[in-house]
């Protein structure tokens, strides 16, 4: 007959934990040296970021407007106070280059930061190429090629091409209001 064999018991439990241990303490003894690595390059980045954010010399001085009279008094002045004196690295390019499209006589503006301490804004004007009356007396609106009002004239003043849109259910033209006749 065969003999039964017994467990070890408490001794091999023990040199199973070690046995379990060893390998996680090695890999982490190899993972540290890049750990500590990918720490010390963050600090870096965070210090250097802090570091430009604070400059004096990255104040924004001039703001360039291409072409130079695509903006009024008003729009310019807004511009200035918004950015200039400002960290360029602070500039929230998408907020005034929002800001600056509300304008319905502005199609498109595109900011750009120049390094050091120059903002150029490029805008795209909307044109008026035709007017248009929603009532036979009423007043007429200028209107772009994509459908917005630039402006609101009386209709004794217009020489242009007048759009007579009487089925539209506006009666008078505003400012900015996209037109939505079909055919237009």
């Amino acid at each position: 007959m065969a003999k039964k064999k017994r467990s070890q018991g408490r001794k091999g439990g023990k040199g199973n934990f070690f046995g379990f241990v060893r390998p996680w303490f090695w890999f982490t003894l190899r993972l540290l040296p890049f750990v500590i690595i990918i720490l010390a390059c963050g600090g870096i980045f965070i210090g250097v970021k802090d570091a430009l954010y604070a400059d004096a010399s990255l104040g924004i001085q001039k703001i360039e407007v291409i072409p130079a009279d695509s903006l009024s008094a008003n729009q310019r002045q807004a511009l200035d106070s918004m950015l200039r004196g400002r960290n360029i690295m602070n500039a929230d390019l998408k907020k005034v280059s929002r800001m600056l499209e509300k304008d319905p006589g502005v199609h498109h503006a595109v900011v750009v930061k120049q390094l050091p301490s120059q903002i150029s804004v490029t805008v795209e004007r909307r044109h008026a190429v035709a007017c248009i009356q929603f009532v036979s007396q009423g007043n007429c609106g200028m209107v772009s090629e994509d459908g917005v009002v630039l402006d609101v004239v009386p209709a004794k003043n217009v020489t242009s091409l007048i759009i007579e849109s009487f089925e539209s259910s506006k009666r008078e033209p505003q400012l900015g209001m996209k037109v939505d006749v079909r055919g237009f």
